[in-house]
């Protein structure tokens, strides 16, 4: 399955989340 941008950028955003917390 390709990753669209969109998948790419709520993994980075997932990423920024678990930092934060």
């Amino acid at each position: 399955m390709k990753e669209t941008s969109a998948t790419k950028e709520g993994k980075r955003a997932n990423k920024l989340n678990k930092q934060t917390n």
